[in-house]
């Protein structure tokens, strides 16, 4: 489920709120729109919360996955088979004047979308809103024929949050030729963009692009962060992987804490 928690810095802690959306949602990414535009705020996210069993199953199948018992599979427990036609059937963002709400869920149009190659249609969002409402962001397709990366990276643009969504013309697409995940995007205080992954390559750890224009990309061969992590006592955690990162920026733009998902 997708829900609003608040803290009165990012460390926390944080305090439940309401329930935005119920199962199945998750992975939401909040962007602010223009003021000069008449502002608000928008919300993209994984997942049509109508009780499907993951974002990947048809709309038909709800509840649990049989055999399962504190949220383990057991051995004989089965799932529905992953399709891409619940992805297909809410394409939809939310949108509110404040984050506190009320939010309210608005469909996006795809015209002539390429659901050959964006099977999953818009997923793991970056959305960065220029100053004249332009929304360019990161859209994610899985088991992508060779010689795509099996979990390839698409640039999408639209004129306006509720406006028609496409990949982008005349750029390099995929976005870039490697599997990753999970992707974050913003412009610095300098006006250049950079974008966020989890990589797969070798081990699960944060990848790191770049681009002056937002839409030639290079990948930085250096990594965004690694798997270790140092705990408040003055010990150290490795983890097998940290996925989903989020920045948190100040008023100029730089990046405060990131937030990741282990």
């Amino acid at each position: 489920v997708i829900v609003h928690a608040t803290a009165s810095s990012p460390m926390g802690p944080y305090a439940r709120q309401s329930e935005l959306l119920p199962y199945f949602a998750h992975e939401p990414t909040v962007v602010e729109l223009p003021a000069a535009l008449g502002g608000g705020y928008v919300l993209y996210k994984i997942g049509c919360a109508d009780g499907a069993v993951t974002g990947s199953n048809g709309t038909g199948l709800v509840g649990p996955c049989t055999d399962c018992s504190n949220g383990t599979s057991l051995p004989k427990a089965h799932c529905p088979p992953p399709t891409q036609v619940y992805e297909r059937a809410c394409q939809d963002v939310l949108h509110a004047p404040h984050p506190q709400g009320p939010w309210k869920r608005a469909n996006v149009s795809m015209p002539q979308w390429d659901w050959l190659d964006v099977n999953l249609g818009l997923e793991s969002h970056a959305p960065v809103v220029l100053e004249n409402g332009t929304v360019l962001t990161l859209t994610r397709s899985w088991g992508t024929p060779p010689p795509y990366p099996n979990s390839a990276f698409w640039l999408i643009r639209a004129d306006s949050w509720d406006g028609d969504y496409y990949k982008v013309p005349n750029v390099p697409q995929p976005f870039l030729n490697v599997t990753m995940e999970d992707s974050f995007m913003w412009r610095d205080v300098s006006g250049n963009f950079h974008a966020l992954f989890h990589a797969w390559a070798k081990i699960h750890v944060g990848a790191h692009a770049f681009s002056r224009d937002g839409l030639r990309w290079t990948l930085s061969p250096t990594r965004a962060y690694g798997n270790i992590v140092q705990t408040t006592s003055g010990g150290t955690v490795q983890y097998s992987r940290r996925e989903r990162p989020h920045l948190v920026l100040d008023a100029s733009r730089r990046p405060t804490h990131l937030l990741t998902a282990m």
